[in-house]
């Protein structure tokens, strides 16, 4: 059975916003437990989408380091996600870590 890949969506422009870093280091932690390929996005409080690359534990407090700006495409049909030099990553399941 192919594995999917699983984006982890968090952060947001919410009050909440660091609420859901902390969530989405909690379910990453699992997930790469289990070996599943997981593709955190983070949405910094002004909208704009990172790529996260580093560990769980380093999601919360300094995600910076390890992110990467990417875009949103649609093609009228398909979502992708663009990250400069970078094939799309098409998501299977999108797993929603975003508060208030």
């Amino acid at each position: 059975m192919k594995k999917q890949n699983l984006v982890l969506l968090c952060g947001g422009r919410s009050g909440e916003h660091r609420v859901s870093l902390f969530s989405a280091s909690f379910l990453l932690e699992r997930l790469q437990a289990l070996d599943h390929p997981c593709y955190p996005i983070i949405i910094d409080q002004d909208g704009r989408l990172y790529r996260y690359s580093g560990d769980a534990t380093g999601l919360p407090n300094a995600w910076r380091q390890a992110a990467t700006p990417i875009t949103l495409c649609w093609d009228g049909a398909t979502a992708t996600l663009c990250e400069a030099g970078q094939p799309p990553l098409i998501p299977d399941r999108i797993l929603s870590c975003l508060h208030g």
